[in-house]
């Protein structure tokens, strides 16, 4: 279904380090099926744990993504995990921070 291949090229964009037409991909496949983008996001994203140059990519990918999927938990989660790896231990407990505050609520704000 297009879900699915929308899914599969926002994959293939992280893979590649195209971080910037991966939030695009992404938000096409969020209008799609938001729930569903929403349960495939680990597997969307697991290219950006992949080695040191992807993860300032994922950190780009989820601060452009915010805006646009505001008060998700797992936004800031990811994002506080990847500035962790970088070594930016400040801005990994503010997103670690906002995402234990946010955790639990995301059925209020989901889209």
């Amino acid at each position: 279904d297009r879900h699915s291949l929308c899914i599969q090229l926002a994959t293939a964009q992280v893979g590649l380090g195209q971080w910037q037409e991966a939030v695009k991909q992404t938000l096409e496949c969020k209008a799609l099926d938001a729930r569903g983008t929403r349960l495939s996001i680990v597997g969307l994203i697991t290219p950006f744990w992949d080695n040191k140059a992807q993860y300032q990519k994922g950190v780009r990918y989820f601060r452009a993504l915010e805006p646009h999927w505001p008060n998700q938990w797992w936004v800031h989660r990811n994002w506080s995990n990847l500035n962790s790896r970088l070594g930016h231990k400040k801005l990994a407990r503010k997103h670690r921070s906002i995402a234990k505050k946010l955790r639990g609520k995301e059925k209020k704000v989901a889209p």
